[in-house]
């Protein structure tokens, strides 16, 4: 026990040290493109180390408008959307019509050390018929890197979100009235150093998720604040590098989930702790073959004796093949251990593999198609659960100039399980047009 308490009280601090150094240090990658990524090292926006679709296009990319040593990139996205099966059920579909509206504004650093980035995003949805689907979204984002020398340098991270659960999770109740809103924060710093062919990286994290209650179609209460947990995490990785281009690594992490309700309503004690020990190797083919593989083991222990430890092989991969100059494939693929509150079990291992190809059919006519399958094995559950999910789509984005462009894609997703009425099958289109300065 005193080392058990000792173990938490150090990611605390940890979690605290996180949140003092972000305050000087700010970094990173955003899934908005006009974001530069700042928690990777400046080599990784080079146009070898990008897939086809990352790529700058000097006549189609927005200049933004310039303040000082920073770029401001305004933009919004309007989407119309035709979903087969709104509430994703296995039988008495709703499809329906939904209009989002993306407003997105970020600011860049123009620097040649070091980088900071702001963004600032919201999602508004509004269905056609099914308006209890009707949500908003919002989140804002720091992110820096501090440069000390070429292969040395800090970075960090500061992020808060206000989203809504898909009606697909695991945890999403299915008589419930509305998608259940929910807010995540987060902290990340990261120390590298990698001058040489020996090199160290230490990553460190604070991730916070709060649930709002929700209501079921009949007025009954959902309880969900039972949810409500924060994850602290530490990872250092030692790298090696064998030949020019191949390097071997190995990496740990350690991770405290503590929730807020102890115990929760249901009398169960979920908070845990875990770790993932692995070996793999780096490849780095210049313009050709770059991103690494990597085999371990995991494992996640929970203090409530009734949950069963989640534990197995950890494996995952990211690769970027640029086949030619227009065409690249993808290859990701990754194992965790999930949070839910299902009753009688402890967490899932999920096993993502996401191949995709990107091609660009003309110089504003880009093209990508992909798959995923993700495997979702639920401990403890009884019976045992175990959720196959499969997803296919493709798209294509038609650049009409450096302000706006249209796109239109097409995805076909299907969840097939052993646990009563969760399979589904569900159709999007989505046509979308984007302008940006």
């Amino acid at each position: 026990m005193p080392n058990l308490i000792w173990g938490r009280l150090k990611m605390r601090l940890i979690g605290i040290g996180v949140a003092a150094a972000i305050a000087v240090v700010l970094p990173v990658e955003f899934a908005n493109a006009q974001v530069k990524a700042g928690l990777e090292a400046p080599e990784a926006t080079t146009p070898e180390r990008q897939s086809v679709l990352q790529r700058a296009r000097p006549d189609y990319d927005p200049l933004g408008v310039r303040a000082g040593s920073f770029i401001i990139l305004p933009s919004v996205d309007v989407e119309e959307a035709y979903n087969s099966n709104v509430y994703v059920t296995p039988n008495n579909t709703k499809e329906d019509f939904e209009t989002v509206l993306r407003p997105a504004v970020a600011v860049n650093s123009d620097w040649n050390n070091h980088a900071l980035s702001f963004l600032a995003n919201g999602t508004i949805k509004r269905f056609a018929k099914e308006v209890s689907e009707n949500n908003s979204d919002a989140g804002a984002f720091v992110n820096g890197r501090y440069d000390i020398e070429r292969d040395v340098y800090f970075t960090g991270a500061l992020s808060y979100q206000l989203l809504h659960e898909d009606r697909s999770s695991p945890d999403a109740v299915t008589t419930q009235k509305s998608p259940i809103e929910y807010q995540q924060g987060s902290a990340k710093f990261g120390f590298v150093r990698e001058p040489g062919r020996l090199g160290f990286r230490l990553d460190a994290g604070a991730d916070t998720y709060a649930y709002g209650n929700g209501v079921t179609s009949t007025g009954t209460r959902i309880i969900e604040t039972d949810r409500n947990y924060t994850s602290y995490t530490i990872t250092p990785r030692v790298r090696y590098e064998i030949t020019p281009g191949y390097h071997a690594f190995v990496k740990a992490s350690y991770n405290d989930r503590v929730y807020v309700n102890t115990p929760d309503t249901s009398g169960y004690n979920r908070n845990s702790t875990g770790y993932a020990v692995d070996a793999g190797t780096a490849v780095d083919l210049g313009r050709v073959l770059t991103g690494e593989v990597y085999v371990g083991y995991l494992s996640q222990d929970y203090d409530d004796s009734r949950l069963k430890s989640a534990s197995g092989a950890d494996y995952g991969a990211s690769l970027l093949w640029n086949v030619t100059q227009i065409t690249s494939l993808r290859l990701s693929a990754q194992r965790t251990v999930e949070e839910t509150t299902l009753a009688s079990t402890s967490g899932y291992l999920q096993t993502t593999v996401s191949p995709s190809i990107e091609h660009e059919l003309m110089r504003n006519l880009l093209l990508n198609a992909g798959f995923s399958y993700v495997l979702q094995e639920f401990q403890g559950s009884s019976p045992s659960r175990t959720d196959d999910i499969y997803k296919t789509d493709a798209g294509l984005r038609y650049l009409i100039n450096r302000n706006m462009s249209v796109g239109l894609t097409g995805s076909y997703g299907w969840r097939r399980s052993n646990a009563l009425n969760t399979n589904y099958d569900q159709d999007i289109v989505l046509a979308r047009l984007r302008l940006q300065l």
